[in-house]
């Protein structure tokens, strides 16, 4: 327990009602995130930056009366700055040595409050036990000389875990060499309470790594997802690798029934026709409790020939589905031609049913969008959409073919320019003005800016540029706000994405 003196806490209550609430990087922000009962289910703690802070030297001055820690989320990881680190070179330099810092302020951390050295058991026991309201636990490994660390503190790792096996909801793993949880998920304990769970596999090796992956894949990940098959609601299973080489067969057929499951996350590797085939029968197995479902398809997608898999092979019905995402780093106008045609037939078939849906390509061809704006999406209230050109055609659509939808989010790389019958250019905010669209439901609109990666004499840019944004703001009635954002990177919008429903970084503009 951390007791604070009565004017320490009311400081700590002033900034929360300010909403000063940051990602906890010092001792200030530390206790905001131990204060208020009302505003625990927001708060959470990530060691690792807390391993970086100074305030380590003078949070021994801090008085000690009787408020209990009441933290939500439990992060163990190193920095995310170091975890965006782009270089290999510069990623090893400041991995170990963050690592380190990071386990190593769970012992000063509670070492300075008490003012003595403390064995391992009695941290893990006594800080650990301090966080009276964990839900959470997040463990970011990611570097083969930052495993070492890790397991050098696996006993602390394993009492984090064992003291809250009673209370997690959610666990999430993001780990690389993927050969630490050949350790740490067998030595776990089950956990009865557990609803969500994730694991980001990000091992960058290929090669002589294919055959680890498929046996941690077999004897370790898929044995841990069983033991808790009964809570199970969401599951989560990615890979930074989006080729053919990191194949998830072997947990699809090694996956039971998990007869609670509603989300489901995970990499849909269209080049063999096995793997098409055995995530067809987990979905089959699946299919009277899945509403979400999330795939990401892999780079070589246009190389499928007829007889690899396709989007036909997991036609399976999924009568409950109300929400589905696709990303891919493929364009359609790359992909092979039959593979385009099942993309649109399978997105065809859950239409009509659909409360949600996203489609994330580097290109939408455009007559796959006219097929797309054909579909029926009368239940559809959310939409999210990729666009290489946005045309006032598009729009056109949007408001007329969707009759429920209420907010929508676009990627927009450029906005096409058309000619008059005696040759001037009409940009497209001027084509826009011209419109007026009926009153609908549509009440929010989400724009992302991206830069565009081909040339084209006929379109134009205006990433900096609100005038094509306020037109299309002025063409629907019902749009009574606008977040308009700017982004660089195709492949960072997905890196660092949990889903499609969760993005930041935005400039909010209303009538």
């Amino acid at each position: 327990m951390l007791d604070l003196p009565p004017e320490l806490w009311r400081e700590i209550a002033s900034f929360i009602e300010k909403k000063e609430m940051t990602p906890l990087l010092g001792v200030n922000q530390l206790l905001r995130g131990c204060a208020l009962d009302r505003i625990y289910e927001q708060t959470s703690i990530d060691l690792g930056e807390l391993g970086q802070s100074d305030y380590l030297q003078d949070i021994g001055h801090l008085g000690y009366p009787s408020y209990a820690i009441r933290i939500r989320k439990l992060s163990i990881s190193t920095t995310r700055n170091v975890l965006k680190t782009s270089t290999k070179a510069h990623s090893r330099r400041n991995l170990k040595a963050s690592a380190r810092t990071s386990l190593d302020a769970l012992s000063k951390f509670h070492d300075i409050l008490r003012g003595r050295k403390l064995s391992k058991s009695e941290i893990a026991q006594r800080l650990f036990l301090s966080f009276v309201r964990l839900k959470e636990i997040e463990l970011f490994c990611v570097d083969e000389e930052e495993q070492e660390d890790f397991q050098a503190q696996m006993p602390l790792l394993l009492s984090s875990f064992q003291a809250y096996s009673s209370t997690l909801t959610s666990i999430g793993f993001s780990v690389a060499p993927l050969s630490f949880l050949s350790t740490l998920l067998p030595a776990l304990p089950t956990v009865p309470t557990l609803e969500r769970l994730s694991f980001r596999l990000m091992d960058y090796r290929v090669g002589s790594r294919i055959i680890e992956f498929d046996q941690i894949l077999k004897h370790t990940i898929a044995p841990f997802i069983s033991r808790h098959r009964e809570t199970l609601s969401f599951l989560q299973v990615i890979s930074n690798s989006f080729s053919k080489e990191y194949d998830l067969l072997p947990l699809f057929e090694n996956l039971g029934y998990i007869p609670h499951l509603k989300t489901l996350e995970i990499p849909f590797v269209l080049t063999r026709l096995s793997t098409s085939q055995s995530f067809s029968k987990l979905l089959k197995r699946h299919s009277e409790t899945l509403e979400d479902l999330i795939l990401f398809i892999p780079f070589n997608t246009s190389r499928l020939s007829s007889t690899e898999g396709s989007f036909a092979t997991i036609s399976t019905p999924l009568p409950r589905l109300k929400d589905l995402a696709i990303y891919s780093i493929m364009n359609t106008l790359h992909m092979a031609n039959h593979a385009s045609t099942d993309l649109m037939d399978y997105i065809s078939k859950y239409s009509s049913q659909l409360s949600k849906f996203a489609v994330y390509m580097k290109l939408f061809a455009w007559d796959d969008w006219k097929a797309f704006a054909g579909m029926n999406w009368n239940r559809l209230t959310s939409l999210s959409l990729r666009l290489s050109v946005a045309t006032p055609t598009v729009f056109d659509a949007f408001s007329s073919n969707f009759p429920s939808l209420k907010s929508l989010s676009l990627i927009v790389s450029a906005y096409q320019e058309s000619f008059g019958a005696d040759g001037s250019k009409n940009k497209f905010c001027d084509e826009m003005s011209s419109r007026s669209y009926p009153t609908g439901s549509l009440t929010h609109l989400d724009i992302h800016h991206k830069n565009h990666e081909h040339h084209h004499p006929h379109l134009e840019l205006r990433s900096s540029d609100m005038s094509c944004v306020g037109a299309v703001v002025k063409a629907f009635p019902s749009v009574i706000s606008v977040n308009e954002r700017h982004r660089t990177n195709f492949l960072q919008d997905l890196a660092t994405s949990d889903s499609h429903r969760h993005r930041g970084g935005s400039r909010f503009v209303s009538r």
